[in-house]
């Protein structure tokens, strides 16, 4: 039911390998769902209400899980060297971005944040001539007739 993986990563940034360790819950299908099932995937906390502690409960079971199994990793070799790695016991952060919003591509390049708005007002874009009504002169004048009627 609750699993933790870890898998080999490498930083191009940093030039650093390391671990990312991360904790799963998924429900077998003869399982019932239940409280306690909840209890167990860490969405309630030990008294069945919310678990505002989540992330904290999260990190504890992967720092168990580690320091449970700290032998296996010190001790590895990787592939092409002949000493084990040097690991730290710490969590290191990792630096992130982040991502722009999405952003769907209409008739004209037209860009807009909203699927159905961006349709509404732009019509597809027919990269695909498979789509009814485009080619390459007629997107515009066949396929906005066709938004409208679709999203009014």
């Amino acid at each position: 039911m609750s699993s933790l993986s870890s898998s080999r990563i490498h930083s191009r940034r940093s030039h650093k390998t390391g671990f990312l360790v991360d904790f799963h819950f998924r429900l077998r299908k003869d399982i019932p769902f239940n409280r306690r099932i909840q209890q167990l995937s860490l969405s309630l906390d030990r008294n069945f209400r919310r678990n505002v502690d989540y992330y904290a409960d999260k990190y504890s079971k992967i720092r168990r899980f580690l320091d449970a199994r700290w032998s296996l990793f010190e001790g590895l070799i990787l592939p092409g060297s002949s000493e084990p790695l040097r690991i730290s016991r710490d969590f290191v952060a990792i630096s992130a971005e982040r991502l722009r919003p999405k952003v769907y591509v209409f008739a004209g390049s037209k860009e807009s944040r909203s699927q159905f708005a961006g349709l509404r007002e732009f019509g597809p874009s027919c990269h695909s001539r498979s789509l009814p009504g485009c080619s390459s002169r007629s997107a515009n004048r066949t396929a906005r007739p066709l938004a409208d009627s679709r999203f009014p």
